[in-house]
């Protein structure tokens, strides 16, 4: 999956109503593209501050591909400072 195909399918995927297959392809390249993880940490953690007034607390994407993300998608929306 590239950029153009991920900011295609990002509201569905943000929403949680992408196949299994989708997810796992866009929540990958969102771990790889430092430029996708950033419009995903942006557009998270507007979300949480318009919902809880705090900020997301995340660092980057690993540029190790081995050692990117510990947890999924489903947990980083709930690294609240």
């Amino acid at each position: 999956m590239d950029c153009r195909q991920v900011h295609q399918a990002y509201s569905v995927y943000i929403q949680g109503k992408l196949s299994p297959q989708q997810t796992a392809w866009v929540t990958e390249h969102i771990q790889d593209c430092p430029d996708c993880y950033l419009l995903d940490q942006n557009v998270r953690n507007a979300f949480v501050i318009e919902k809880t007034g705090m900020a997301l607390a995340a660092s980057g994407p690993s540029s190790d591909k081995s050692s990117s993300f510990q947890t999924g998608p489903a947990d980083r929306d709930t690294w609240l400072i």
